[in-house]
């Protein structure tokens, strides 16, 4: 009779386990990154000037500004001449997958997507989200609260990913908004 007693409270206990192990535990969904850090250095207007993997000159402005209640930050890139390349991209949460997203709509009607990693550090790095042929990776390098790099590379059919331009900005004075060609109401 003494070891039955003895016995249940571990019959009992080693039950509990067993059922505890069948019963699916609630995951809470990944913590997105907080776009508050990333966007107060980046909101503003920045001159770049660089050079693309051949060594030739380029320039661009780049505007960054929160929207949509903060929940956003707007870019707008837009090419000096004699170049013409200029995008609108969204950066923020995306919550359902618990990281940080890009999306680029630009001039030549293309629409790219990109996760970003690291946006609270010193480097932000953005990785094309599709898997297709071509991948993409832009990083976003913080100099000193005046100077930015961003750098560019590119990779195609599974090769390594290689430069397609870099470029030091400076953060400049107000800017006039860029011009959003095209459109006439």
């Amino acid at each position: 009779m003494k070891s039955n007693a003895i016995a249940r409270p571990y019959m009992l206990a080693t039950a509990l386990v067993a059922l505890s192990a069948l019963t699916p535990i609630a995951q809470s969904a990944p913590e997105t990154p907080s776009l508050d850090q990333l966007a107060s250095y980046l909101t503003g207007h920045w001159q770049c000037d660089g050079h693309f993997a051949n060594g030739k000159s380029i320039s661009s402005v780049e505007t960054f500004k929160p929207i949509l209640d903060g929940k956003w930050l707007l870019e707008i890139h837009q090419d000096n001449p004699p170049h013409r390349y200029s995008a609108y991209s969204i950066w923020g949460p995306d919550a359902e997958h618990g990281k940080f997203s890009v999306v680029i709509h630009d001039n030549s009607g293309g629409l790219r997507n990109f996760y970003a990693t690291n946006i609270n550090s010193v480097t932000t790095r953005l990785e094309s989200a599709d898997a297709g042929s071509i991948r993409e990776a832009f990083m976003f390098v913080r100099q000193a609260p005046d100077k930015l790099r961003i750098t560019y590379e590119r990779g195609v059919d599974g090769k390594a990913l290689q430069l397609g331009d870099t470029l030091l900005c400076t953060r400049a004075p107000e800017l006039a908004e860029p011009d959003t060609a095209g459109s006439s109401r």
